[in-house]
């Protein structure tokens, strides 16, 4: 189901749809919650980050991308194709 958000979000967001990408993260985000998955976790914080935006949701991401030793640069490279342009995180 996350991953489903997760394409939802996108597809909305390659539409200039940003209501629908809102919803479709804030709904990614409910999947992580229920867990202690730490790196879904910043998955969803990337993807907010990304596609909905924010200094608040980019500086989020950055901090568990951090803490985690992490780039995720693949996971980067496709929100980023899908928003069209691309924002620096962290």
């Amino acid at each position: 189901r996350l991953r489903l958000d997760l394409a939802s979000a996108l597809a909305a967001a390659r539409r200039g749809d940003v209501a629908q990408a809102t919803i479709s993260v804030v709904s990614a985000r409910g999947e992580v919650a229920a867990t202690d998955d730490r790196v879904h976790d910043a998955v969803v914080s990337l993807a907010e980050a990304i596609i909905i935006g924010g200094a608040e949701s980019r500086g989020s991401a950055a901090s568990k991308l951090a803490a985690l030793g992490v780039e995720m640069s693949g996971w980067r490279t496709l929100f980023d194709l899908a928003r069209s342009n691309p924002v620096v995180v962290g």
